[in-house]
């Protein structure tokens, strides 16, 4: 094979590349060309680098930007020919890094599991049904069917009750197969005592002072009451009407 005797440029990726002269020696290491790519007496020599294909020619044929393309990340090639013969990988799964030159470099995505080597498909990890709370209610038809991968289940407490940990409020299914966060968990609401006005007195039901309990204020003889004389535990932990004073 004769020298080549020119430099020619070409486009690995998105970098320039040159190409030198190579003596006959330099190339005489490399594998005999395949019979397909033979043309006019001349053939090109190829070598698979890292999954980049090079290509060294004779003086009379040129290297051509398909044949020193790579495979885009997510397809791969098993033989030495143009970058356009690349094969995606199979649905859900993907490679690394461009220039992957088999079926082995895909793996499944993120969130997916299966094998695209032995032709398991990849398929979405799903998590198991949740529990609804005690007091409270799981929306998102999160109780009866697996979710997969990045779903999200809410939940709510009923009247009366708060969570826990409001964290909790949304729980996403992870890529494990696992759920975020912990079970939720729903409380009784209830209010702290309202301060009992000076020169006055307050009675309330006995017990915590869930929601709807009530509490009464007065005032001692020779005193007017201004504000509430009556005022109720509400689901926000606030109570009814305003504070009482004696004047």
């Amino acid at each position: 094979m004769a020298n080549v005797g020119k430099r020619k440029a070409f486009s690995i990726g998105t970098e320039k590349h040159a190409v030198n002269a190579f003596s006959q020696n330099e190339i005489e290491h490399f594998e005999c060309c395949d019979d397909d790519v033979i043309t006019s007496g001349e053939c090109y020599r190829t070598l698979e680098l890292y999954g980049f294909l090079l290509a060294y020619a004779s003086l009379q044929h040129d290297l051509t930007e398909d044949m020193t393309l790579a495979c885009p990340k997510g397809t791969y090639k098993s033989k030495l020919e143009p970058a356009k013969q690349c094969t995606p990988c199979p649905a859900g799964s993907t490679t690394t890094r461009e220039a992957s030159t088999s079926l082995k470099d895909c793996f499944c995505k993120e969130g997916y599991e299966g094998n695209p080597l032995t032709g398991l498909p990849c398929t979405l990890k799903k998590c198991p049904p949740l529990q609804k709370p005690t007091n409270g209610f799981v929306l998102g038809d999160c109780e009866d069917s697996e979710k997969a991968f990045g779903s999200e289940c809410h939940f709510l407490c009923e009247e009366g009750f708060e969570l826990v940990d409001k964290e909790n409020d949304i729980r996403t299914c992870l890529a494990n197969g696992s759920w975020s966060g912990k079970n939720a968990v729903c409380r009784r609401i209830h209010c702290t005592k309202p301060p009992q006005p000076s020169f006055g007195r307050i009675s309330c039901d006995k017990g915590d002072l869930l929601v709807g309990a009530k509490c009464r204020l007065s005032c001692l003889p020779g005193f007017i009451m201004e504000g509430s004389q009556e005022r109720e535990c509400l689901s926000s932990q606030r109570w009814s009407g305003t504070d009482a004073k004696c004047t």
